[in-house]
């Protein structure tokens, strides 16, 4: 991973007078992966949950008190024969399941923080291909759009020679003027797209948002995706935003059993040595203590019954959120099978019917007129049809894939082969 992003960065920052060679979707999720400011937070987030562990399944601190009791003022004489040096220990025992209930509650939110860098890691992919596949599909269309400003070229010189022997009309010449110069602003639209896609990638990659992005190698995109069935069961194994939903449900349900102990009064435990003059000739008369306390739930009603109250409220919430997220991800499923089903079917329509029909018709249509037994309006018409169909192409095959790239973030499948170009 390291390497790739080492040599991804490289690729984007070379000099501007050298061709960059298209830089591959993996080397590009590689890079995100390595340079996201997101997933450092996220695993620092996981650091810190794995630290609380340790705490709280220990026994709270214990108390150590030094007193001097019954000294003389002033000076704190031992002319009293009640004078005493004491040290005492305490120490705080919680009722017994607490500190384990605690412990499994800090453990099921090291599984929220787990979870979360999965979640974070497949959706910065996720966002990655779906700029890389903008920025395909503008690269693309540009090409296109230019390839048909050429062909516009070539027939306003066809229409200015047949004005220039008087068998053309200056309207025709002004017609083709213009529709090059829509082609023009189009492109320039497309321009500004590539330009936000690849702002939007450097922010990923966190490079400066002027910095160059080359030409992408765009993968190989599936024909199919697995049966529905096939989908959901994978998702509801493999989803992370489930997953954090099911630890964070599995964290209130501990609290919940944390809170419902804290009716149970914790015992304390504590001894002392003390030491005290003799009362009869010198020497010094050597004592230990013992003592057991417990703490008294007075307020229990508005204390730990508030503790329990809120407790089961959130775990209900948890229980809730995870059903709903279960839902959502159904319907994101369906939708994004059904885009990806609907780009599959289209694009063999467009380039196995439509779209070589369109050119038969269009180059039919500029002989026809050469021989001026149509008009420019059909032959313009013609070769703008065939640019909307290459364009809505282009644009099936990037809905394409970011329908699957949706699908492996939902999923956790591998639909795509990230290192392997497809066909241009």
């Amino acid at each position: 991973m390291l390497l790739a992003s080492i040599l991804l960065a490289g690729t984007l920052r070379v000099p501007p007078d050298s061709l960059p060679p298209p830089v591959r979707l993996a080397d590009l999720l590689a890079a995100v992966e390595a340079h996201s400011p997101e997933l450092a937070a996220a695993r620092a987030e996981q650091l810190a949950a794995e630290a609380r562990v340790g705490p709280v399944s220990r026994l709270p601190d214990p108390r150590l008190q030094l007193g001097l009791m019954n000294r003389t003022l002033p000076g704190l004489g031992k002319r009293s024969v009640l004078a005493m040096d004491q040290v005492q220990l305490v120490q705080m025992v919680p009722v017994p399941g607490k500190l384990g209930a605690a412990a499994a509650s800090a453990r099921a939110r090291v599984g929220v923080t787990t979870a979360a860098i999965e979640e974070r890691r497949l959706s910065l992919r996720f966002r990655a291909a779906d700029d890389f596949f903008e920025l395909d599909r503008v690269d693309r269309s540009l090409v296109a759009l230019q390839h048909t400003s050429l062909l516009l070229r070539e027939i306003e010189g066809v229409v200015r020679a047949r004005y220039g022997v008087g068998s053309g009309r200056q309207v025709d010449v002004l017609r083709a003027q213009v529709e090059l110069a829509r082609l023009e602003e189009e492109q320039t639209t497309m321009r500004a797209m590539r330009a936000g896609a690849t702002a939007r990638l450097n922010a990923l990659l966190s490079f400066p948002a002027g910095q160059p992005f080359p030409a992408v190698s765009s993968p190989c995109l599936p024909e199919s995706v697995p049966s529905p069935a096939t989908l959901l069961d994978a998702a509801l194994r493999g989803n992370p935003a489930l997953a954090a939903g099911r630890a964070r449900l599995a964290a209130a349900q501990a609290d919940r059993r944390v809170a419902s102990l804290e009716r149970w009064p914790d015992l304390e435990l504590g001894v002392a040595y003390g030491q005290q003059p003799m009362l009869a000739g010198p020497g010094t008369e050597r004592m230990l203590s013992l003592m057991v306390g417990t703490t008294l739930p007075i307020w229990a009603g508005s204390r730990q019954g508030s503790l329990r109250r809120e407790a089961a409220a959130m775990a209900q919430a948890s229980e809730a959120e995870l059903r709903t997220a279960e839902v959502e991800l159904h319907g994101k499923l369906g939708e994004l099978t059904a885009m990806f089903e609907r780009a599959v079917r289209q694009r063999r329509l467009y380039s196995g019917t439509i779209l070589p029909q369109a050119r038969a018709a269009a180059t039919a249509a500029l002989a026809a007129y050469r021989t001026g037994s149509v008009s420019l309006d059909a032959v313009l018409e013609g070769h703008l049809t065939i640019s909307r169909y290459e364009l809505q192409l282009i644009t099936l095959e990037a809905e394409q894939a970011r329908a699957a790239a949706g699908i492996e973030a939902l999923t956790g499948l591998d639909l795509m082969n990230p290192n392997r170009a497809g066909a241009p």
